[in-house]
Order: structure tokens, then C-alpha cells, then sequence
């Protein structure tokens, strides 16, 4: 019976050192990144229908609608009566195109680094412009999307425009496959179009001569998948 009681007046004594020593060290202080990241999800301009040319920089979207991400344009064609089913009322819900713009600017101690923009999701389509220029689409409607804005990005007191094209139309298809989306609209998976989740920027600072130099080795054999799947097995007794 002394044993467990031992046991358990070392553990109190062990836990108590622990907080004293907790208790005198300075307030933990996170190491200098080379990484920022920006709620970029606030003071979008937006156009509930297709609008040719709209990626240009120069195009006048101040009577535009300002919003802000998450956004959907089905918030409220599809809540206009009370209804008994979780896909709501869909007799007048516009699919198609809508448009979104944002206007932003860069530090000038971000050039020489990397620019990344992060879509947590959209439905169904999107197709991405910097300043004019396509950097990327995401078309399965369900995951994230990463794209890569440095090779157009402007720092300063240039002022960078951010495009997205988004296309919820009920018959999209792949452009690269012509394949069709594999679950479509319904109670379990209501089709809201437009951005429909949060959006981040991403700047990276350049990478220094020190990071480069750094190497990675190269892990032995013996760690290899290869090599652990051809290791004998035991004779079963």
C-alpha cells in the first residue's frame, strides 16, 4: 500500500517544480517569421452577372456592390418563403456568372519576395486575374485553391487589381475535360454561388544565401518504403 502512495507524492512533487519553473521564465515570445499573412477577405467589389472585359484593370467598378467574404448570391433567392426542405426555395435562383474585384497594394519591402492568394473555396468555378493578367482557375468546387500573384504584382504606391470570375451555372463543365460536376445541387449540397469561403493573402520575404545553402540529407536505405516492404518476414509457428 506504500508504493501507489509514493508514486503519487513524487508525481505532486515533480508537477510542482514544474510550475515554479514555469513560473519564472519570461512570456513566451514566437520567433521572427519571414511570413505575413492578410485577412483579405473585406472590401471586394462585386456584379451579380457576366460582364465581358471585366479582369482589365482600368474598368469602373465603383457603382459595383461592396462586399465582403464569405459571400454568396443566393442568400436570398433561395430563403424567399418558408419551405420544408434544407435546399430551399429554388424556383428563382440565378445561376451563372458573377464577377469580383479588389483593389489592394503591397508594401515595397515585399518585392523580391513571393505573393500567394488562398481561396478556402468558391462554387463552382473560378478563373483568377492580377492586373489584367490570368494566374489560375479552380473548378471542382469543393477545395482550396492556392495561386501564385508574384510574377504580376505591383509594390508601393502601385495599386493592384485582383479579378475572380465565378461560374455556378447548373450544366459547368470542365473546360480541360468536358467532365461534368459529380455532386450536384441538392439538400445535402446546395449550390451558393461565389466566393463562398474566407480568402488570404500570403507574403514571403526573399529567401536568403544562408536559407539556399541550407541542405537536406538524404534519408539511408534502411528508410526507404522500398526497402522496409522487403524485410523478411517471421516464420509463422
Amino acid at each position: 500500500m506504500k508504493i501507489p502512495f509514493l508514486r503519487s507524492l513524487a508525481v505532486l512533487f515533480f508537477l510542482a517544480a514544474i510550475g515554479h519553473c514555469y513560473s519564472q521564465d519570461k512570456p513566451f515570445v514566437p520567433p521572427a517569421t519571414a511570413r505575413q499573412t492578410f485577412d483579405f477577405n473585406i472590401g471586394w467589389k462585386f456584379l451579380r452577372s457576366d460582364a465581358p472585359g471585366a479582369e482589365a484593370v482600368k474598368l469602373d467598378d465603383a457603382k459595383w456592390e461592396t462586399v465582403s467574404t464569405p459571400h454568396t448570391w443566393n442568400d436570398a433567392d433561395t430563403y424567399r418563403k418558408f419551405i420544408s426542405h434544407g435546399s430551399g426555395d429554388r424556383s428563382g435562383q440565378y445561376l451563372g456568372v458573377g464577377w469580383y474585384r479588389k483593389h489592394f497594394k503591397l508594401p515595397a519591402g515585399a518585392k523580391g519576395g513571393k505573393v500567394f492568394l488562398e481561396s478556402e473555396g468558391m462554387r463552382q468555378a473560378g478563373r483568377f486575374f492580377l492586373n489584367g493578367q490570368p494566374v489560375g482557375k479552380c473548378e471542382n468546387g469543393i477545395t482550396a485553391a492556392g495561386f501564385d500573384l508574384t510574377p504580376f504584382a505591383k509594390y508601393g504606391d502601385e495599386e493592384n487589381v485582383l479579378a475572380v470570375k465565378v461560374d455556378n451555372s447548373k450544366d459547368y463543365h470542365e473546360e480541360a475535360t468536358g467532365t461534368g460536376y459529380q455532386w450536384p445541387g441538392g439538400a445535402f449540397n446546395p449550390n451558393y454561388g461565389g466566393l463562398n469561403h474566407r480568402v488570404w493573402l500570403h507574403l514571403r520575404a526573399r529567401c536568403t544565401r544562408r536559407c539556399r545553402s541550407t541542405k537536406i540529407s538524404r534519408p539511408p536505405a534502411c528508410m526507404s518504403m522500398r526497402r522496409i516492404s522487403r524485410w523478411p518476414r517471421k516464420p509463422r509457428r
